[in-house]
């Protein structure tokens, strides 16, 4: 508690996060600008406040190829026997399943394959710190039955990631950052359909929209810490036949915050990074302004 505070509100940090995998390679293959990877692996991984995925036994199969350069396109599929928990309240509010049993079906153990396709193109001069040029980064994912996939973890997702440095002189930069991201159902028509919450998109916090806590931009779901039951009385008949549970009037704050995040993403940044006059090798100023939105498609809006 000391550490992190913030972590003791967040149902998905009471387990500690682990990765262990094992990497084969081949820097060549049959004298081809291609590098295929195996892993294979186990992990939890959580995000905060959105969900947990736990994979018992996982393995992607990838190939590198650099025949372009500064371009190296990947193409990955992988499996993986998992399972992702989430709050009641996003199924519910957001995919309409609102049984037990049908959360029950959607976040048991079951079989994901991913197949994806992702192109980068780094014209920077630094990997770590540029100071000038741009990176701009592509990918597509799907998953479907075709390739064996759960038939209840079916889905398509688009994002992208572009990036401009500028030198402004005397060590100083000024950069530009846009991301966004689209991620459907079946078809591109089925904006509502069920979206797994680790494949939805999330933004808020130091790294995307400064000023919104961690994946709290765009809608979040409000639970409440207490409720107080009342009879709403018809009309017509003048008869109290309706039972109604809402927050109670003496609630202070909330139990739990639920980001939904969204179908839809749009973020932008624009920082001017200024050298320190003191320990310029370790210590630099940022002044920045950022916006953005993530949204549901096919939600009505209130």
């Amino acid at each position: 508690p000391g550490l992190c505070p913030a972590a003791k509100k967040d149902v998905f940090s009471n387990r500690l996060n682990y990765y262990a995998g094992a990497t084969l390679r081949q820097p060549t293959f049959l004298g081809l600008r291609t590098v295929p990877t195996i892993t294979v692996y186990t992990q939890r991984v959580s995000e905060y406040n959105a969900y947990l995925r736990t994979t018992a036994i996982g393995g992607v199969a990838s190939v590198l190829w650099r025949g372009l350069t500064r371009t190296p396109v990947n193409l990955a599929y992988s499996m993986d026997l998992g399972r992702t928990e989430a709050q009641p309240a996003l199924f519910c509010a957001v995919f309409n399943l609102c049984e037990a049993a049908e959360r029950d079906r959607i976040e048991r153990t079951q079989q994901l394959a991913v197949l994806s396709l992702g192109v980068t193109r780094d014209n920077s001069n630094s990997l770590l710190s540029p100071t000038r040029g741009s990176i701009i980064r592509l990918e597509a994912r799907h998953s479907s039955p075709v390739i064996l996939s759960n038939k209840d973890l079916q889905f398509n997702k688009f994002v992208g990631d572009a990036s401009r440095y500028i030198n402004a002189g005397g060590g100083n930069v000024l950069a530009f950052r846009i991301r966004g991201g689209s991620v459907f159902g079946r078809n591109v028509a089925s904006a509502t359909a069920f979206i797994p919450p680790q494949e939805r998109l999330y933004a808020g916090g130091p790294t995307t929209v400064r000023g919104f806590s961690q994946n709290e931009l765009g809608s979040l779901i409000y639970v409440a810490r207490d409720l107080k039951q009342f009879s709403s009385t018809d009309p017509n008949t003048g008869l109290q036949d309706t039972v109604v549970l809402a927050p109670a009037t003496d609630t202070t704050g909330f139990k739990r915050i639920v980001p939904v995040g969204g179908n839809s993403l749009v973020v932008g940044n624009v920082e001017l990074r200024l050298r320190s006059p003191f320990l310029p090798e370790l210590l630099q100023f940022t002044v920045f302004t950022d916006a953005g939105e993530g949204w549901n498609r096919g939600t009505p809006q209130g």
